[in-house]
Formats: structure tokens, C-alpha cells, sequence
């Protein structure tokens, strides 16, 4: 008889960022206690959560960069202490020392893997290369960023049907996508994202979890509606959605089935 691997918890955000890391990194362990009180195992962060989004430290003394370090440092820790695993977004040096937006999967304690965003339209980061699936708990699971999702086929021909072929062979199960929208084109905006995330859930096969900045992406307040839905999507569609403005968390239990 074949034993499959135990059901786990899922989760996602959506939550201010700003340019103030101190606060970002506040609402990231806000986050981390709501996932611990409630048995969510991962859970997954907005785009630049703890950096702020659309910056370029001003030169390797920017103080901005320590912040962020000992802020990644600092959630590793918190990670463990409250037993959640985490996808983090946040911008960093990669290792050719470029400047890049990432998600870092912060597993048992240990960065286990870095995501960089592919599908660039802003200057201040460099662009990544491919998407890469992470065994966790006996699932496949992968994180996008933002426009790796959802880029305009007319600009960035075949990018995101690249990396959408790229994780149905490398049969994902689990795909983070992290967020960070504008809100000035909220209709349209929502639609194209979920009929984006939806029609790859569905041609994947996999659930979709899609956190999200509740603020500007300048890291101003915003009380209005966020650009995207936040919330799980399977491949029948949007199981749970966050509320349409504000701080929200959200989870899914992920049984064995493909």
C-alpha cells in the first residue's frame, strides 16, 4: 500500500509595504504570529515585503543594506521560533552582486533556495533566469514574481509561457506568486491577473497562492481596493480570496491528489 505524505497548511498575505524596513519587517512578524496561531506551515510574503519596492541602494554603504540583511537574519530566526517556514520577498544583492528583486525560501532555518524575478520592466533590479521547483514535504513547490505571471505577451513574447512550461515539467505542485500592483488600473488589473494565475492553475495543474501589497507601490498608504486578488486558486479556480483592501492572511490545508 502506498503511504502518501501527511496534508500541510499553506498561507499568504497581503500586508503594507513601505520604505520604512523597520515597519515591513513589524508586519512580516505579524504575519508569521497569525501563521503560527493558526497551524500554517509556509506561508508566503508580497513582492520586496521587507526591502520596500523600487529602490537602488545609493552605493555599498547605502545603511539601507544592513537593514536588510540583519532583517533576513532576524526573520530566519523568527521562523524557527514560530515554526512557519517562509517565502520572503524582498531585493538583494545576488551573486554576480547585481541588484535584484527575490524570493528567498527560508526553510527548517536555512535560505534554501533564491527566486529572482525574470520579467524586469523596472531599472532598479537586474532580471533573473528560469524558475526553479523546491521539494518541500514531498510536494514540488515554486515562486513567481508579480509579472512572471502576468506579462503583456506583446512586450515580453513567450516569457511567461516559458516559465509556466518550465514548472509543468518540472511538475509543480504548489506556486507562490508574490505581488506588489499598481492601483491606479485596479479593473483591468485584477482581471488580467486572475485569468492569468487561473488559466496556469488550471493548465498546471497546481494551487496558486497570490500575496499582495495592501499599500501603493511607492510605500504609501492606500485605503482603496488592491490591484490583484490575493487568496489561494486551485485548478478549478479561486478557493479563498482575501478581503479587496487592507491587511489581510489567508490559508489552505494541501491534501495528496494530482
Amino acid at each position: 500500500m502506498m503511504i502518501l505524505p501527511p496534508p500541510f497548511v499553506v498561507g499568504g498575505c497581503q500586508i503594507p509595504v513601505t520604505m520604512d524596513i523597520n515597519f515591513n519587517l513589524r508586519e512580516i512578524k505579524k504575519a508569521i504570529d497569525w501563521a503560527s496561531n493558526n497551524g500554517v506551515d509556509i506561508l508566503s510574503t508580497p513582492e520586496c515585503a521587507l526591502s520596500g519596492y523600487l529602490w537602488h541602494p545609493n552605493n555599498s554603504q547605502d545603511p539601507r543594506l544592513e537593514q536588510i540583511n540583519q532583517g533576513i537574519q532576524d526573520l530566519v530566526a523568527y521562523s524557527v521560533d514560530k515554526g512557519v517556514d517562509l517565502i520572503l520577498g524582498t531585493a538583494c544583492y545576488n551573486d554576480s552582486n547585481q541588484w535584484s528583486d527575490s524570493l528567498q525560501f527560508v526553510i527548517s532555518g536555512k535560505i534554501e533556495h533564491i527566486h529572482y524575478k525574470n520579467i524586469i520592466f523596472e531599472h532598479q533590479y537586474t532580471k533573473g533566469s528560469g524558475v526553479k521547483t523546491v521539494n518541500y514535504r514531498g510536494k514540488n513547490i515554486a515562486g513567481l514574481i508579480c509579472s512572471d505571471i502576468w506579462s503583456n505577451p506583446i512586450t515580453y513574447p513567450d516569457a511567461t509561457a516559458g516559465l509556466v512550461r518550465s514548472l509543468i515539467e518540472q511538475k509543480c505542485d504548489i506556486l507562490f506568486v508574490c505581488a506588489n500592483t499598481p492601483k491606479d488600473q485596479i479593473l483591468l488589473f485584477k482581471k488580467w491577473h486572475s485569468v492569468c494565475v487561473e488559466m496556469y492553475s488550471n493548465l498546471g495543474r497546481w494551487d496558486t497562492v497570490v500575496s499582495e501589497n495592501s499599500y501603493k507601490m511607492d510605500g504609501f498608504e492606500w485605503d482603496g481596493e488592491t490591484g490583484v486578488d490575493a487568496g489561494v486558486y486551485s485548478k478549478m479556480g479561486p478557493i479563498k480570496k482575501s478581503r479587496d483592501h487592507g491587511t489581510d492572511y489567508f490559508k489552505m490545508t494541501i491534501y495528496e491528489r494530482r
